[in-house]
């Protein structure tokens, strides 16, 4: 079961300088996809032997994303997920119901290769 407290999230626009708007080489943040296991905000619950939680994004010119999982700071492996028909890019990661993740902050930030970034925040419930 997933209870959603949904706080809204936006992409960030940041332009290369440019001496005229021809040249502008502007690139958008990496955008998460409501492909994604939850929105931004949102309260998982870990109630699973085995829990596959995922995020999945776009990224505007195309390129290679880089995700980054972390537990309360601390940075845990995932698995690149790629969904080539869609041009989206993702990643996975499993997590037991342990009872100390009750109240922690799951965090993924994905960069592309502009460095650009976005990201993604959920809080932990075990019941």
């Amino acid at each position: 079961m997933i209870r959603f407290s949904v706080m809204a999230a936006a992409a960030t626009l940041l332009a290369g300088c440019a001496e005229t708007p021809d040249e502008l080489d502007a690139s958008l943040s990496p955008v998460f996809t409501s492909a994604s296991i939850a929105p931004d905000g949102a309260t998982l619950t870990l109630a699973q032997e085995e829990n596959t939680i995922w995020a999945i994004a776009e990224d505007d010119q195309d390129e290679a994303l880089d995700f980054h999982w972390t537990l309360d700071g601390e940075t845990l492996t995932a698995e690149p997920v790629y969904m080539e028909e869609a041009h989206r890019q993702g990643s996975t990661l499993t997590l037991a119901p342990a009872p100390e993740y009750s109240g922690s902050e799951l965090r993924c930030v994905v960069y592309d290769l502009d460095g650009n970034e976005a990201t993604l925040s959920y809080w932990l419930e075990v019941p």
